[in-house]
């Protein structure tokens, strides 16, 4: 590269003297680029730097407009990378160069020039400073009006960069008239274009009220409430809500500036049906396009209902749906849909609210709202829903064979037909019936954000759509975005992928500055953030969209789950996939998509037989395409794995008990004093539960329950037995499913115990004892809070029962030898053999039950490896402990990629040696363990191996021969490799001394060079006798011994690893 910097030193015609020009700075261009992952490790003079940068600088100031832009567009990659390496491009001068063509009227350059001046501000306050200094306010304020939108983006992002740092500088900004410039820009831009600006306006809000006020007064508030309500981008409308918080966060003044643009209805939408989600939706959608798909090609032609279908994917968008509902066309509405006294009082619930604002102590006059649901209220989600009920009747019957997707707000449509001609015109048709309601009730249609999607499997099908949605031109595009999924025309769902890796990996960064190799959160924290903050962003909607991704695209969410797992463990990037995973805690992609397609298909199946999400899972249509796979076909097959087969769903609760349910008569004691701890002895709990329960009244009825499960997951029973008032006594035994968890089980054997005295006449109080803690504690959250169909039973037959006696439910201690307790256990071991086909099994436990057979099939599967001789098929545990650096080094060990090895670090290039530079070979010299020189230093070898860890191991463990499976254990895993480390330090100081003892007595070199390897173990092993004190303390060296000078240096690593020692 620089025999072309070395030439333009030289005479040339202009002309060649340009295009050498060209090409040296396209070929630094590249470097810089290619650079980018190393640039903040590197030193600032790996590429010279400080000779190329000089050049580029007076690039800048040649008449060649095409060579400015290259210079320009350099030095502006290189100023990203890090603070040292900007310093570099500072330092020769380019500031003054970049200002002095802000006005620029070339558009590339100018772009250029202010990419490279935000690049140089971002990295730290000086820098700023030295932009701000150079004299480029208020000029490059014009920027933010240029009808090019990369140079305003740019010019917002360079006031981004400039206002994040200090309130001296935000207030300059402020003062030469930066807000209302930046408020104005964001009125003219829409999407990236406009992001830099709305975090500038949240940057200057941050610093203090005064900044934050400016904003106000120069109307930024409203302009963020355009973009919170219009934008389409998820990422823009977050920083938009960002930015309004650090504007109102300051004073109750700053909030009620939110307040005033009508903000707080926006921040305050949250959804809807208990129970129901997005999720339900979007696989109804989904299930119903591959449905259609799959049905037979046409041979003679197409024909409608028969032969495979097209799709058009329409998504309305309602401009302040919430706000415009007229209160008396919405009482019409619920007199027919509710009795006569509620709709009554959700009228006078919502007319004649009234709001006044103050401001500075100054009030308005009242205004009375004639129409909108109060937001934030729990009422208003139910309201809508009530409000749009008939609009699914009206697109239903406006055209056959056309869908209906309703959540909150949003309303989609799904028109099918034979051709895209047939499928366009009835989308046509729910368009039109839509704009009809919404003209009749007095909404309004967002035309410009509704969009349209075809949905084909034919290339030659896609082609523009074209629809008129209340008077807006619509046409279809390559993707929508439909309730935080982005579709695409296949349903492989590419472009949804990205987005989430671009949302994700802003998540994991924040996670990697979370910890480090020496500090950082526990191992268990990690995996909790990790869990919830990534892996629950990836996951969302995931039941629908994940079982019907191409492979190719699954994969493209495994990396994030990947990149996450390497900060959990600390794992380099090199670490195989399976293993990596593993010791992080994450299962893979594959396994969980297995596990949310069944989750999906059980929870539909528990839906009402008219649901229309119920009867999507119940269809069998024929399969006729190989690659496309929905969530209920991967569903099913997940759960015949899973032995779950012919297995019915238990319906769920779809009317839960009223909140107001009272329940006087009803006690829980979920203790028996600290005597019943799982701590103490069997004796003592007994004798604990022995003195509560003689407070309770004795003449009373008494319920002894347990339920029993095979291994907690399978083969469910219950059991109970019943002491009456009256001295009778009964049992009561009752299967609870073949895939039933012990809880559900002991939930089981309550309920038929309830329901044998429920009918009991006698007064007498009764006492129900259980030994779960977890079913008493799900049951005492009350009524209302039961979300299962066996929990509201049981409240039920409570309710009856405590009409006419007091009800106690009491928690006793397991297996410590009361009898009754004992009975009942075996009672339910005995339940437990009884047929468990007609029992229905809840959704959580099939969908445990197959994601224990997915994860299970995940580990069998593992590649043979040196972590697989270590755990089998099992998952390793998180490393306890508060030692960082100790959890990294032992997951790094067990999957095999130990960072300290020297053939790790030979196969990487980080441990060259004169004869081989880098190399995968396990028997190149320079990959050899560096204390016995036998094998490759390789995790195996240095864990079970070596012989000179041969005395650690069998300190550690009793035996120089380590079974594998003891490594599971953290610390012995730890402490071998710690004594790994301190012989490897050792040799190599030894090693280095006497080489550089040969230095000094020449004679000895032949014999270095020409000796056999055991001589030359034996002359090491003289000069190396003893080096260290008993606590590790170092005496002297082998030259020093001999009383030579150990100033020169003559060896380095590099060399010491070629040596035949």
């Amino acid at each position: 590269m620089f025999l072309f910097a070395d030439q333009l030193e030289y005479d040339e015609p202009m002309q060649e003297k340009v295009q050498r020009m060209a090409q040296f700075l396209l070929l630094f261009y590249v470097v810089a680029w290619l650079r980018a992952p190393v640039a903040e490790d590197a030193p600032a003079n790996d590429l010279n730097l400080y000779r190329a940068v000089p050049l580029l600088v007076l690039c800048i100031k040649e008449p060649e407009i095409g060579v400015k832009r290259v210079a320009a567009s350099a030095l502006s990659d290189i100023c990203k990378h890090s603070e040292e390496l900007t310093h570099v491009v500072v330092e020769n001068g380019a500031i003054s160069n970049f200002a002095a063509l802000i006005s620029s009227p070339d558009t590339k350059l100018k772009r250029q020039i202010l990419s490279a001046l935000s690049n140089i501000a971002k990295h730290t306050l000086a820098l700023a400073e030295l932009v701000v200094e150079a004299e480029i306010f208020p000029d490059v304020f014009s920027g933010l009006q240029d009808a090019d939108d990369l140079i305003r983006r740019n010019t917002a992002g360079l006031i981004k960069e400039i206002v994040k740092h200090t309130p001296e500088l935000a207030q300059l900004i402020v003062n030469a008239g930066g807000m209302a410039s930046i408020v104005d820009y964001l009125g003219r831009s829409e999407g990236h274009v406009a992001l830099p600006g709305v975090m500038a306006l949240g940057f200057t809000a941050a610093h203090s009220q005064q900044l934050a006020m400016s904003v106000i007064v120069s109307r930024g508030v409203v302009q963020l409430a355009i973009c919170l309500n219009e934008e389409k981008d998820d990422h823009i409308r977050g920083a938009a809500v960002w930015a309004l918080g650090q504007i109102g966060r300051h004073t109750p003044e700053h909030a009620k500036a939110i307040a005033m643009a009508n903000l707080f209805p926006k921040l305050l939408e949250v959804g809807f049906r208990r129970g129901r989600s997005a999720e339900d939706s979007l696989a109804r959608l989904v299930q119903t396009v591959q449905d259609g798909w799959n049905r037979p090609k046409p041979r003679r032609g197409p024909e409608d209902g028969v032969t495979a279908d097209r799709f058009v994917l329409l998504a309305f968008d309602f401009s302040r749906a919430y706000d415009t509902i007229d209160h008396r066309m919405l009482h019409l509405k619920l007199l027919k849909l509710l009795p006569r006294c509620l709709a009554t009082w959700i009228f006078r619930f919502l007319r004649d609210r009234r709001a006044r604002v103050e401001v500075n102590g100054a009030h308005s006059s009242e205004r009375v709202f004639r129409a909108g649901l109060p937001q934030g209220s729990v009422l208003a989600p139910t309201i809508y829903t009530l409000w749009a009920a008939d609009l699914i009747e009206t697109l239903r019957n406006a055209s056959d064979r056309t869908d209906v997707l309703m959540y909150a707000d949003d309303t989609a449509t799904l028109s099918a037909g034979a051709t895209v001609e047939l499928a366009v015109a009835r989308a046509q048709k729910s368009a039109d019936a839509l704009a009809r309601w919404a003209r009749h009730w007095k909404m309004s249609i967002a035309g410009q954000k509704t969009q349209a999607l075809l949905l084909t499997q034919r290339s030659r099908d896609e082609r523009g759509v074209q629809l008129l949605v209340n008077g807006t031109q619509v046409t279809g595009g390559t993707s929508l975005h439909l309730l935080g999924v982005t579709f695409d025309r296949l349903l492989h769902f590419k472009d949804h992928c990205d987005s989430l890796r671009r949302k994700v990996r802003p998540r994991t960064a924040q996670l990697r500055r979370m910890t480090g190799r020496t500090w950082g959160l526990r191992e268990a924290q990690l995996r909790t953030v990790a869990n919830g903050y990534v892996w629950g962003a990836l996951e969302y909607a995931a039941g629908a969209w994940l079982p019907a991704a191409s492979p190719s695209h699954v994969q493209l969410v495994e990396r994030e789950l990947l990149a996450a797992a390497r900060v959990v463990t600390g794992c380099p990037r090199s670490t195989p996939r399976d293993p990596l995973l593993a010791e992080a805690g994450i299962p893979s992609a594959w396994s969980t998509r297995k596990t949310l397609a069944a989750r999906t298909l059980c929870r539909a199946l528990a839906l009402p037989e008219d649901d229309p999400l119920r009867r999507v899972a119940e269809a069998d249509p024929p399969t006729r395409l190989r690659s496309t796979t929905g969530w209920r076909q991967l569903g099913r097959s997940a759960l015949i794995e899973a032995g779950a087969e012919g297995v019915t769903v238990e319906p769920r609760l779809e009317v839960p008990l009223l909140p107001w349910t009272t329940c006087r008569p009803i006690a829980f004691n979920l203790d028996v004093g600290p005597g019943g701890r799982r701590a103490s002895s069997n004796e003592t709990r007994r004798e604990a539960a022995r003195q509560h329960l003689a407070a309770l009244p004795a003449q009373a009825t008494w319920i002894w329950s347990d339920g029993s499960a095979d291994a907690g997951v399978r083969r469910g029973g219950g059991g109970a037995v019943i002491f009456t008032a009256s001295g009778e006594t009964l049992e009561a035994e009752v299967a609870a499913g073949g895939l039933c968890s012990s809880t559900r089980a002991e939930l089981f054997a309550l309920r038929a115990a309830l329901e044998r005295v429920r009918d009991e006449p006698s007064p007498a109080p009764l006492v129900a004892c259980s030994d779960s803690r977890a079913a008493l504690s799900l049951l005492s959250a009350g009524a209302a809070a039961q979300t299962t169909t066996i929990g509201a039973a049981i409240w039920r037959t409570l309710l009856d029962i405590a009409e006419r006696r007091q009800v106690t439910l009491q928690w006793v201690p397991a297996h410590c030898g009361l009898a009754e307790n004992e009975r009942a256990d075996a009672l339910a071991k005995q339940a437990a053999t009884l047929p468990q086909g007609a029992v229905p099994s809840d959704a959580r436990s099939l969908t445990r039950a197959v994601h224990r057979t997915a994860t299970r099939q995940w580990r069998e599967n593992w590649p043979d490896s040196f972590f697989k001789t270590i755990f089998g098929s099992t998952l390793p545990l998180p490393i306890p402990g508060e030692d960082r650096e100790a959890a990294i080094s032992v997951h790094q060990l067990r999957a095999g990629h130990w960072g300290r090895s020297l053939q790790y670090l030979h196969r990487i290039g980080r441990h060259p040696s004169v004869a081989c530079l880098q190399c995968p070979d396990k028997r190149c010299p320079a990959a050899l363990c560096a204390v016995c020189r036998e094998e490759a230093d390789v995790p195996e070898h240095v864990l079970l191996r070596c012989p000179a860890l041969a005395g650690a191991r069998l300190r550690l463990t009793g035996s120089i021969y380590v079974d594998p499976s003891r490594l599971r254990d953290a610390d012995l895993c730890y402490t071998s490799a710690d004594s790994s480390d301190d012989l490897q330090d050792k040799a190599r100081r030894t090693l280095k001394s006497v080489l550089q003892m040969c230095v000094y007595m020449p004679a000895l070199d032949p014999l270095l060079h020409e000796a056999p390897p055991n001589i030359l173990k034996y002359v090491v092993g003289q000069y190396s006798k003893k080096p260290y004190g008993s606590r590790g303390t170092r005496k002297h060296s082998g030259h020093e011994a001999l009383g030579l000078d150990p100033s020169p240096l003559v060896c380095e690593e590099a060399d010491m690893a070629s040596a035949r020692v």
